[in-house]
């Protein structure tokens, strides 16, 4: 009886250390909340998305929610680590976290599924426009360093495949056109790639990392300057594997990665090695 006790205390404590020591997949369609400790009741203070990849550093009390039994969990906080250029933790239900990561679907989508898609990251084409949803149902659009642009609301139909939009463009100047109502279709979805198309033109956008020097200047040095909300949530396409093989596969033969780089990626919870 004591070796049982033994072994299943080993094996407890070996598993105890592989969730509370290594890596998870949010497995949460509409996002998984962050608190500030682990309790339904704390503060909200931050959101990772799902199929996320997020660092496990703590284990925490086990819970029941949603009929589901498991951990709090004690996760770095990506993008608040970046900013305030120190480790910022949270806590989230693990009963929500996997070991491995689950294709790519987008069947059984809602509007607000892919409302969450479309605020997730601040959208690029032709290299250099940007569209950005914001999860209130504000819109802006314009040229990446460019005070020309445009801003107003979207709404959007799963069913129907389509984002409409209505958006005034203008500048610094003041001078700002009447409402214009614009409306996309939908061509596909990928988990890093939407395809639309308005008055027969198919407009393919991307996260914003993969065609912006800026962003990576900014992983490059100690002072970032990613206050912007336009500019910080960017970085959230990171947390991505199929952003992982992008910057080790890709970029890293285009660029010249320096020690601030993996310090401010290790900050984020991201491994590279």
């Amino acid at each position: 009886m004591k070796k049982y006790c033994f072994v299943l205390a080993v094996f407890l404590a070996a598993a105890f250390a592989c969730f509370a020591q290594g890596y998870k997949y949010v497995d949460a369609s509409s996002g998984l909340r962050v608190r500030d400790s682990a309790s339904l009741s704390a503060k909200k203070i931050g959101v990772v998305y799902d199929r996320m990849k997020v660092k496990v550093v703590e284990l925490g009390p086990k819970v029941t929610i949603d009929g589901i039994s498991s951990n709090w969990v004690k996760i770095i906080m990506p993008l608040e680590s970046f900013k305030k250029q120190t480790s910022v933790t949270g806590w989230v239900f693990g009963g929500y976290l996997s070991d491995k990561l689950k294709p790519f679907s987008t069947a059984g989508w809602t509007d607000s599924d892919l409302k969450i898609y479309l605020s997730r990251f601040l959208w690029i084409y032709d290299g250099f426009r940007f569209m950005n949803f914001e999860a209130d149902g504000k819109y802006n659009f314009g040229l990446m360093e460019s005070s020309l642009g445009g801003v107003g609301t979207f709404s959007l139909s799963m069913k129907d495949k389509k984002i409409i939009v209505k958006v005034s463009y203008g500048d610094d100047s003041d001078e700002w056109t009447d409402i214009k109502t614009e409306v996309y279709e939908i061509v596909s979805i990928l988990e890093d790639k939407l395809c639309l198309k308005r008055d027969g033109e198919k407009l393919e956008l991307y996260p914003a990392i993969f065609s912006h020097d800026y962003f990576y200047y900014s992983l490059c040095n100690s002072n970032t300057s990613v206050s912007a909300s336009l500019y910080l949530k960017s970085y959230n396409a990171l947390f991505y594997e199929w952003s992982r093989d992008y910057i080790v596969n890709d970029l890293s033969k285009k660029m010249q990665f320096n020690e601030v780089f993996y310090k401010n990626m290790s900050l984020m919870g991201i491994e590279l090695e």
